[in-house]
């Protein structure tokens, strides 16, 4: 303590940057060189004053951060107002880490809290001494280093002793107008640098004397006696704002005001007039009757005269106070618009003329009261507000008065006094305090209006929100778009009063409490009602997605769209059906109208005889969905003719082809083959080719048309095994016994083409000459004999190729 007190001595005769050495600074005594380690780069132990509310900042100088840093700190209060050096430790060194207002920079600097730390919150002088102590992590050598800062309240005339503040010592004998000495006295200053102004001085000239008890003082005789303000104020210490040393101004001005009792309102005027309500704005009431609710003031029509008068209103106070059957109290003060609480109306009031300042005691100005000052408050009934207690999250709940006929004006408000309505019911949706007030049409006041009522209020509380619920289902969140769907969709919460369910969906389902049967696509979410009749959230969307069936595909047809069932081969025709459209991955059906005919990877069909539409269809083989059917192709084969009486007639060297008519078909050329050799004849009649034994066949194409297209289809195949005459030699002539004419026909044309025809009779004479011109495809030509005579003829053939024939004729007409 004699340490500090002498640290304090030395900062104030000397110089501000004193340097005190501690007994436990080891690093100055540690053989090892003592880092360069301050704080603020102050002197170690110095002392500086700091003004009260400034903030200092406090830093280690050359620790490094890697050295571990402990701040402790001790405090001292000051037993004087304003000598700071009489001084007293409170609390001893703290060992525990001091705690400072701010962390500025990396753990290393900190920043003092408000300039005065006092603890109690009396103490108006105090000193900090701040101790640092670091630790060297490389030489594990201590530092430790201190600084005081006395905090000092002294720029403020307010000592803290009690019995200091200047105060009359003689108020004075206002019948004999003498004893007016008015004496002061404070505490002890520094330096006797109290001094005071009077209320005529221009200013602080006049100085304390020192009664050496402790206190300056002054007295003052009847001559000496100012009415008006006399102010108090004393030159505090110099400080040190961090920087350097300012010089000490002024503390702040203590004002006292003097008032002889004959200049009280009272003494002088004999005031005695009473005092008027004002209610709802109309003033003049001196007796009322009030709703609780009414705005009433306290009204003085003298008011202006004298709170106006600064003679007076800066000497007193003028006090609304009310009788509260022990005493009257203050309710007001310095306002002619004061308020009466609502609720609080009933009673006599009164105002008093009170002496500012430390005259309390010497001055009795008295007060003024009205001569008949009640009010009659109307009792208007609290409303009831009938209603559940409880609200739903997302929910509503109605409230509402128990109202009567008289009953009007309504007015709900919630906690936050904003107006929710102005009818008798209310609805809520949120947890809350509710309140409402309502007017009276039979009580009122005296000035006729009715009177609210007091404010009713119900406190709402909210239920817990119910679980949201989730949605399982029986089948599967996708199907393909064409499939039907019947899924079991299953909430995840049972048990409740009341499901909802909800869908996107275009086909309606059936729902069974927390199951619900989906038959279409779509997103579905459902919520419940629980036992207190509050809906949950609904489910996050369950989707049932469609899977787009693959692309219908596009097919080609290779071959004739009609076709006869065989070729002239009596081969069976087919065509082929192909993909044209892009390829899947997946399996390929081919449909015959509506019967399946082929299922496979493969994307051709092949080998088709049969009549009737094609169609294809394609599966994927990733998502199971086939496509449309394609656009279908038509083919049709038509069944080749069959003429059931056909046959093949024997002329000598022609073979006939007999019943290939039909009057229902477009029948077209013969074809005629003999062995397997086609034969270009297109006729009915096929001239024999060759002396030997063949086997002749012969057919006919019909015509078919179908939608404009037209094919040919040969019919059946009728065969002929053909065994000539050995007389004939290739040459016949018929008939014989011929009429008028003869035929010969003669296999070979070209060898009897151009031979002579001679005719002769029995005795040898020529009766007939010609030429043969056998038919190209008959090999026949024609004679006319009908001038010979019946009778036995000889006919020779002479070829030019040297070949003859003769054979007897016999004309018999």
């Amino acid at each position: 303590m004699n340490n500090f007190i002498k640290l304090f001595s030395t900062f104030l005769i000397t110089t501000i940057f004193s340097v005190s050495v501690l007994a436990n600074d080891v690093a100055e005594t540690s053989a090892i060189p003592a880092p360069a380690v301050s704080i603020n780069n102050y002197p170690n132990g110095a002392v500086y004053f700091i003004r009260n509310n400034d903030k200092t900042v406090i830093t280690p100088i050359g620790c490094s951060n890697t050295d571990p840093i402990t701040w402790t700190y001790r405090k001292f209060e000051s037993n004087s107002p304003v000598d700071p050096f009489d001084i007293k430790p409170d609390r001893n060194w703290s060992e525990a880490p001091f705690t400072p207002e701010t962390n500025v920079v990396g753990g290393t600097t900190y920043q003092t809290t408000l300039g005065y730390q006092g603890t109690p919150v009396d103490s108006k002088f105090q000193s900090v001494e701040y101790k640092l102590t670091c630790t060297s992590v490389a030489t594990s050598a201590v530092v430790t280093k201190s600084v005081t800062l006395v905090t000092s309240l002294n720029d403020q005339f307010n000592p803290k002793q009690a019995n200091s503040q200047p105060i009359y010592r003689n108020c004075g004998n206002p019948a004999t107008g003498t004893g007016y000495g008015i004496s002061f006295e404070v505490g002890r200053t520094f330096n006797n640098a109290l001094t005071f102004k009077k209320p005529n001085d221009a200013g602080f000239s006049n100085s304390m004397n020192t009664s050496g008890a402790g206190y300056s003082y002054i007295e003052l005789g009847d001559g000496d006696v100012q009415d008006g303000k006399y102010s108090f104020r004393y030159q505090f210490h110099k400080y040190f704002d961090g920087t350097s040393e300012v010089d000490g101004t002024f503390s702040t001005t203590l004002d006292l005001y003097v008032q002889r009792k004959t200049g009280s309102p009272v003494a002088n005027y004999g005031i005695t007039q009473g005092l008027l309500f004002n209610v709802n704005g109309t003033t003049g009431l001196g007796a009322a009757t009030v709703c609780l609710a009414d705005q009433v003031k306290l009204y003085w029509n003298r008011w202006d005269e004298f709170y106006n008068n600064t003679e007076y209103s800066n000497n007193y106070d003028f006090v609304w106070k009310k009788d509260i059957g022990v005493g009257y109290v203050e309710i007001g003060k310095n306002t002619n618009n004061f308020n009466i609480a609502n609720g609080d109306i009933s009673g006599t009031y009164r105002l008093e003329f009170v002496a500012k300042g430390n005259s309390a005691g010497c001055l009795n100005p008295g007060y003024i009261q009205s001569s008949y000052f009640a009010l009659a408050p109307v009792t208007v009934p609290t409303p009831s507000i009938v209603g559940q207690s409880q609200v739903c999250p997302d929910g509503s709940i109605v409230l509402s008065v128990d109202k009567t006929s008289s009953m009007f004006g309504f007015t709900w408000t919630n906690d936050s006094n904003t107006s929710l309505g102005t009818s008798e019911s209310l609805t809520v949706t949120s947890a809350g305090k509710y309140s409402v007030t309502f007017k009276d049409s039979n009580l009122k006041n005296s000035l006729g209006d009715a009177c609210a009522s007091p404010v009713a209020s119900k406190t709402i509380t909210s239920f817990d929100k119910p679980v949201q619920p989730s949605i399982t289902s029986s089948g599967k969140t996708e199907y393909c778009d064409y499939a039907t769907i019947k899924d079991v969709l299953t909430a995840s919460i049972t048990g409740q009063s009341a499901w909802m369910w909800s869908s996107t969906a275009t086909k309606t389902g059936s729902a069974d409490a927390s199951k619900y049967t989906a038959v279409d696509f779509g997103s579905y979410k459902v919520k419940y009602q629980d036992a207190n009749g509050c809906w949950s959230n609904e489910s996050n969307a369950f989707v049932i997605a469609p899977i787009a069936r693959p692309a219908t595909p596009t097919i080609k047809l290779t071959g004739n769209a009609y076709n006869c069932e065989k070729d002239a081969a009596g081969n069976i025709n087919t065509v082929k059906f192909d993909l044209t459209s892009a390829a899947i991955s997946g399996t390929y059906q081919w449909y015959l109208g509506a019967a399946s005919v082929q299922n496979s990877a493969v994307s051709s069909l092949s080998n088709v005889a049969t009549s009737g539409t094609y169609t294809l269809e394609q599966t994927d083989a990733k998502t199971g969905c086939t496509s449309l059917k394609s656009a279908g192709i038509t083919v049709n084969f038509q069944k080749n003719p069959t003429f059931a009486n056909a046959s093949i007639a024997k002329m000598a060297y022609t073979l006939t082809a007999s019943n290939f008519e039909d009057n229902t078909l477009a029948v077209k050329d013969y074809v005629w083959k003999v062995g397997a050799a086609a034969q270009a004849n297109t006729t009915a009649i096929q001239k024999v080719t060759t002396t030997s034994s063949s086997e002749y066949s012969v057919a006919r194409y019909v015509a078919y048309t179908l939608n404009g297209s037209t094919i040919q289809c040969l019919s059946n195949t009728i065969k002929y095994s053909y065994v000539p005459d050995p007389e004939f030699s290739g040459i016949i002539v018929y008939p014989n016994p011929a009429t008028s004419a003869v035929k010969i026909d003669v296999v070979d044309t070209s060898i009897w083409n151009g031979a002579a025809v001679n005719v002769y009779d029995m005795v040898g004479r020529l009766v007939y000459s010609s030429t043969l011109t056998a038919n190209a495809s008959t090999g026949s030509s024609s004679f006319d004999l009908k001038a010979l005579g019946n009778g036995i003829y000889i006919l020779n053939l002479n070829a030019t190729s040297g070949n003859s024939f003769q054979t007897k004729l016999v004309i018999n007409k």
